[in-house]
């Protein structure tokens, strides 16, 4: 118990860091869980979705694409803080949802006319597990549950 408050009170010191204890990812029931190719981060994405390749998958009908991948630090970003920084300026946010020690999600400014794009970055220990998720614009809003289920399924995959 000890251990764990010392660790909470020093994640919240910290705001972020690395080495922090990554969030469990949360998977809905029935849903997949698709690990990225390197086999350090997992997603879970709902029964409708298709795997096109490793760490991918979509629901055509629905026009929803989902992607995975895990990074580790740069040299120039070698926290979870300084990667926060670096990646929103080449990925820059129009929506910030939360920026948090525990994860960073955003509709990006990359996206194209009639589609966001999401990031969502959730520190690991030494590396960064990302999700990029496309939705249609017009139904960004419609689907904002299933996008945070998608969200809280991010994190280092389960042995």
């Amino acid at each position: 118990m000890r251990r764990l408050f010392f660790g909470l009170c020093v994640l919240f010191l910290l705001v972020a860091c690395d080495e922090a204890t990554p969030v469990p990812p949360v998977t809905p029931p029935g849903w997949q869980v698709i690990a990225e190719p390197q086999g350090l981060c997992q997603f879970a994405v709902p029964p409708s979705f298709k795997v096109t390749e490793p760490g991918k998958a979509e629901d055509a009908s629905a026009k929803i694409f989902a992607s995975l991948s895990a990074h580790k630090y740069e040299k120039n970003t070698s926290d979870w803080s300084a990667y926060k920084t670096s990646v929103k300026k080449l990925a820059k946010p129009v929506k910030m949802i939360e920026d948090s020690a525990t994860l960073l999600y955003y509709d990006t400014a990359i996206a194209t006319f009639k589609t966001s794009a999401f990031w969502i970055a959730k520190p690991a220990r030494g590396y960064v597990c990302i999700a990029q998720v496309a939705v249609p614009k017009a139904d960004a809003e419609k689907q904002s549950a299933t996008l945070k289920q998608i969200v809280d399924s991010v994190g280092v995959k389960s042995k």
